[in-house]
């Protein structure tokens, strides 16, 4: 996803509960107001599902058995910092509420609440988390182009690398530099070069797989894309997709020379990125308008 929410875009609920006669009626009415649910019955491992998941409202039944609450909001504090969590609970309102929220839920409900009061205070919650998603989404994105930024970039590469951590799968990168976009600047202008920028953009967005690879402006006329579960023969592919459509799409005659990295050549997130980079400064130095892919070790 990229740029600002869309009425039409939805927010991801953790939802861990086991407990009342009322779990429909409330997975209903978040359903209802955009709220997409993942409905699990215990607390997961080693917070796995915080660190290696983004999550915009999460639910928690405070008196499953083998919960530890106060461990657990402390590691919702430390990974998904400004997503507001509902804390449900076997008592009264009361002390018990306040003991909740002063741990850092954002609100706290008994589980007997009536469905009134219920939907009332989950609005109040999912009005929050509406209103911190797109906060997040402003911090994460590129105002020119709409893409995501450089900063998001090193988080989602940590998550990423997470993930192949677990699922043994690949993980490739492609980054990519326009070719001789200063004279294009110096030609046509900033500010026809900004729309061009925005354009290109938008052919990349077009160009990959929606939910699943995701891009980023780099920095100045260099895009980075994070391509999951991809080897480099299947990134060459995806890449030659990209630019196959700027081709057709674009009246600017611009060209990418562009850099592939695959993880299991690197060490690290430096290595991976460095290795992208020196992979494209060859496709540059080869005349442009190209794509290299060398196993990082065999990056001059």
């Amino acid at each position: 996803m990229t740029g600002h929410l869309q009425d039409s875009e939805e927010l991801r609920a953790l939802c861990i509960l086991e407990w009342c006669n009322r779990t429909d009626s409330i997975l209903n009415h978040l359903k209802e107001n955009r709220v997409q649910c993942k409905v699990i019955h215990t607390i997961p491992s080693e917070g796995v599902e915080l660190r290696d998941q983004e999550w915009d409202l999460i639910l928690i039944d405070a008196d499953m058995d083998g919960a530890d609450i106060i461990q657990f909001l402390e590691q919702c504090r430390s990974t998904q910092n400004s997503v507001p969590v509902v804390a449900f609970h076997n008592g009264a309102r009361g002390s018990r509420d306040t003991a909740l929220v002063r741990m850092g839920a954002f609100d706290a409900l008994p589980k007997d609440i009536d469905r009134w009061n219920a939907e009332a205070y989950l609005d109040r919650a999912i009005a929050q988390a509406f209103q911190a998603r797109e906060l997040v989404s402003l911090s994460r994105t590129d105002h020119v182009t709409g893409l995501y930024n450089q900063r998001f970039l090193y988080e989602s590469l940590k998550r990423e690398i997470r993930r192949v951590s677990r699922n043994f799968k690949d993980l490739s990168v492609a980054l990519l530099d326009l070719d001789n976009f200063k004279s294009f600047n110096d030609t046509y202008g900033h500010l026809q070069g900004d729309k061009a920028l925005a354009g290109i953009a938008e052919i990349i967005r077009n160009s990959i797989r929606e939910g699943v690879d995701s891009a980023y402006r780099y920095g100045g006329d260099e895009f980075m894309i994070i391509l999951p579960e991809t080897n480099l023969d299947q990134a060459i592919l995806t890449v030659d997709r990209l630019l196959g459509n700027m081709a057709e799409a674009t009246p600017w005659l611009l060209t990418f020379s562009v850099g592939l990295s695959l993880l299991s050549d690197c060490e690290n997130i430096e290595c991976l990125i460095r290795c992208a980079d020196k992979s494209m400064y060859r496709a540059k130095s080869n005349g442009g308008n190209r794509v290299i892919k060398v196993a990082c070790g065999e990056v001059a």
